[in-house]
């Protein structure tokens, strides 16, 4: 099933802990069925202390966890807000 949210379009979180917020789309993942929004997608992840340093101290990464998209409704599109721009400028 394709998405009909794409790149670049501005979307309004339904569900979840960041319920009511708007946000700018990064990027779609189709197969997983997940978009990658641009604040609302950091998620730390704690590494074990062979993988994280030589020194053997614990640190956190960030990892980029994307949001589901039945988890999102459009709000506007990146080609809609240009078009809205040169219609106000001609008038």
């Amino acid at each position: 099933m394709t998405a009909k949210i794409k790149t670049g379009d501005t979307v309004k979180i339904i569900a979840g802990s960041f319920k009511g917020e708007t946000a700018k789309v990064t990027k779609v993942l189709p197969a997983e069925n997940k978009a990658i929004l641009d604040k609302f997608c950091d998620k730390e992840r704690h590494l074990s202390r062979r993988a994280a340093a030589a020194n053997g101290g614990a640190t956190t990464k960030t990892v980029f966890a994307g949001i589901d998209l039945s988890n999102l409704k459009f709000v506007e599109r990146k080609e809609e807000k240009a078009k809205k721009a040169t219609k106000k400028e001609g008038k």
